[in-house]
């Protein structure tokens, strides 16, 4: 398959599927876009690396597949990795001079 196939006929092929393997491919999907989210990367990286497909995936898939990869370009909070510390206060008498606030400020 290397152009979208019609949704009908994508419906027509998933009903042809027994339960299990339905459940199955789809908790595999699931499981890869959230990876995808977590961690993000390309469309390609999504449908090549991520999903295992070949090249002609990249017009089958599209444009479903590079909305979804898009919606998870930017850093989310699982890019973040830091441990909360408390403000100290800052004893002002021991500051360098040219640390010092500006008298006018």
């Amino acid at each position: 398959m290397t152009t979208k196939l019609p949704d009908e006929e994508m419906q027509r092929l998933v009903e042809e599927c027994d339960y299990d393997t339905r459940l199955a491919v789809t908790a595999w999907v699931m499981k890869a876009i959230c990876d995808h989210a977590k961690r993000s990367g390309s469309y390609r990286y999504l449908i090549y690396e991520r999903l295992g497909f070949d090249f002609d995936a990249y017009s089958a898939l599209y444009p479903d597949g590079m909305d979804i990869s898009n919606y998870f370009e930017f850093p989310t909070c699982y890019d973040i990795e830091f441990e909360y510390e408390p403000a100290k206060k800052i004893d002002l008498d021991r500051m360098p001079e040219f640390l010092a606030p500006h008298p006018w400020a």
